[in-house]
């Protein structure tokens, strides 16, 4: 799975930040996105950066069409 790149939505917490955690101790590089829930984003970043695996952490509405 290294060499890979994964887009992650909903990352900031549950089963989104689990994948996400899961492909990164894979070797897998990952965008992540989030939007509300921001009391949770230290945690989602620690929890990322502890896996050892380039991520990219992106704040964005997809529910907008112009997100």
């Amino acid at each position: 799975m290294e060499a890979k790149i994964a887009l992650v939505t909903g990352a900031i917490k549950g089963l989104g930040l689990e994948i996400a955690k899961n492909l990164l101790k894979q070797g897998v590089r990952c965008l992540v996105t989030y939007f509300d829930w921001l009391d949770d984003l230290d945690h989602m970043h620690s929890q990322l950066e502890a896996t050892g695996t380039a991520y990219k952490a992106v704040q964005v509405d997809l529910r907008a069409e112009e997100g």
